[in-house]
């Protein structure tokens, strides 16, 4: 039988202001990821009303002379999601997961990777159980999407995103 796999969880207290997506950065909220943060299974969090898990979203971007363009699938999702592992402690290491997973989905090298904001969503069902760092990832102008992918303007995303994908376009495209 497989274990479940731990992922970074944090204290809610320090969430209950934030609604929806916020652009402005608080580092007493990135430092209580690590200060007060601690490694769970989902299943042994699920129930409770304390805590939340933390994740990253990527958005990945890429500058044409038309405009950005952002990597979606074809349902028209541009956050991509990683997990935080116990293998990732510090900050530091959060950039770098996000770098590797614009990275692993785009097929290219990401270059000006930045954290553009983060998620907090207790209403929507599909979004109320994690805090969402959301990264931004550049990749050089000219990179083919992969399998699967396309690059789109804004404009030309689908109405019918998943839910983070929907929360964050409007701020990161």
């Amino acid at each position: 039988m497989d274990e479940e796999p731990l992922v970074r969880v944090m204290p809610r207290r320090q969430l209950y202001a934030l609604r929806g997506f916020c652009p402005r950065i608080d580092l007493n909220i990135l430092n209580s990821i690590d200060d007060e943060g601690w490694f769970a299974t989902r299943s042994a969090i699920a129930g409770d009303v304390d805590s939340k898990e933390v994740r990253i979203a990527v958005v990945v971007v890429r500058r044409e002379a038309a405009g950005p363009e952002v990597l979606a699938d074809g349902d028209g999702r541009i956050a991509h999601g990683a997990d935080i592992g116990p293998e990732s402690e510090g900050l530091a290491a959060l950039k770098a997961i996000a770098k590797s997973t614009a990275e692993r989905v785009s097929g290219g090298v990401a270059h000006g990777v930045e954290l553009a904001g983060y998620l907090n969503d207790d209403v929507d069902q599909a979004l109320r159980h994690a805090f969402i760092l959301v990264y931004r990832a550049r990749v050089p102008a000219g990179t083919t999407a992969p399998a699967g992918l396309s690059w789109l303007p804004r404009s030309a995303l689908p109405a019918g995103q998943d839910p983070l994908s929907t929360r964050v376009t409007e701020a990161i495209c």
